[in-house]
């Protein structure tokens, strides 16, 4: 039962709540920062190894960005294939590469890509929208270097 006014997150809720119905997966706060900045970069580093590591943040950073533009141009073409196979997997690629860099938006989207692709290939525009939070992304983490 939903009482009226409807709320977006109770009504996402009750529906998750309905056999056959798929939870909606969660969004990032809109005032979510694109990416963690340098020093929290190599904090969340220095965290998962047990102290810094200069030539691993390198080297996440350099695999990062060599990997970016492949991963985007293969959820692009997979999309226009009908490949839904390959783009979760290229969704799910982002996904994790985006965690270590802090970008809780592109996290998500890429989250919400992943889902999507995992019954059928989604809307374009979806995929779209990865891809251009991912350019933000890497505008940010070039300045690490």
């Amino acid at each position: 039962y939903l009482a009226k006014p409807l709320r977006r997150n109770e009504l996402i809720a009750a529906l998750g709540e309905v056999p056959g119905v798929e939870k909606q997966p969660e969004l990032a706060p809109v005032n979510a920062p694109i990416a963690a900045t340098r020093d929290e970069f190599r904090q969340r580093v220095a965290e998962l190894v047990g102290g810094e590591d200069a030539d691993l943040e390198s080297e996440l950073i350099e695999r990062f960005l060599a990997d970016l533009g492949t991963v985007a141009q293969t959820m692009l073409d997979s999309h226009s294939l009908g490949d839904a196979p390959t783009l979760c997997r290229a969704a799910h690629t982002l996904k994790s590469q985006a965690a270590v860099f802090g970008a809780i938006r592109l996290v998500a989207a890429s989250s919400a890509l992943e889902s999507a692709a995992k019954d059928a290939v989604p809307d374009l525009s979806l995929v779209q929208q990865v891809v251009a939070q991912a350019a933000d992304v890497e505008a940010i983490v070039r300045q690490f270097g």
